[in-house]
């Protein structure tokens, strides 16, 4: 094999050898951002999941005064209502 040959085929190892070691560099730095993104990601889905949960307790609590308001507005009409008959009741025995 000629010696131009030689050499030519020597830098062409040396370029890929370079390539090679360039190329781990990258996959190096890409499976370091993406353990980043991956812990980042967790550390979102679980204040979502914090989130989530608030937002059920307060629907839950929201709901609750609903019934409760609901509730006392059924009391007041039937207390309005007994108070009225009361007055009726009372004017029939005065008047």
């Amino acid at each position: 094999m000629p010696e131009n040959q030689l050499g030519l085929l020597e830098d062409k190892i040396k370029k890929a050898i370079q390539l090679i070691s360039d190329l781990q560099a990258e996959n190096d730095q890409l499976k370091k951002a993406n353990a980043e993104l991956t812990q980042s990601l967790s550390e979102k889905d679980e204040t979502i999941q914090k989130f989530r949960k608030e937002y059920n307790e307060f629907r839950e609590k929201q709901s609750n005064s609903t019934i409760k308001s609901e509730k006392e507005e059924v009391i007041k009409q039937k207390v309005e209502s007994l108070l009225a008959k009361f007055d009726s009741l009372q004017q029939l025995l005065i008047g």
